[in-house]
């Protein structure tokens, strides 16, 4: 949502609000398709997205030779395509996090992400 306010002298300041709705009980672990770390400001970053977990245990997210790119415990923390102090190279990379569910119940998903530029 865009959100306008108008002050009483006339300022007007514009701001958004991300609303994510999701379905009734669903569980389940999102994390976007691709992302482009540019340095443009649009996409850069990779974030998990969560519905219906209570505990975020980590995302992992590795390069086709296995070798480990990045590592969180927090949803928060987002991928910036670095990895040892380098701008990693534009790939698919295979991504593993786990959480609890709102059941008590350890949830795990796999999947990939495109580097791109």
């Amino acid at each position: 949502y865009n959100i306008n306010y108008i002050s009483e002298h006339g300022c007007i300041t514009t701001d958004t609000l991300p609303v994510y709705v999701f379905e009734n009980g669903l569980i389940n672990i999102f994390v976007p398709k691709s992302f482009s770390p540019n340095g443009d400001g649009i996409n850069d970053l990779i974030y998990v997205y969560l519905a219906g977990i209570k505990n975020f245990h980590f995302i992992k997210i590795y390069n086709k030779f296995g070798q480990l790119m990045f590592e969180s415990k927090s949803d928060n923390i987002p991928w910036d395509g670095f990895a040892n102090g380098h701008l990693q190279p534009i790939d698919a990379y295979v991504w593993f996090a786990e959480g609890e569910d709102i059941n008590g119940k350890i949830f795990s998903k796999t999947g990939s992400v495109m580097l791109l530029r």
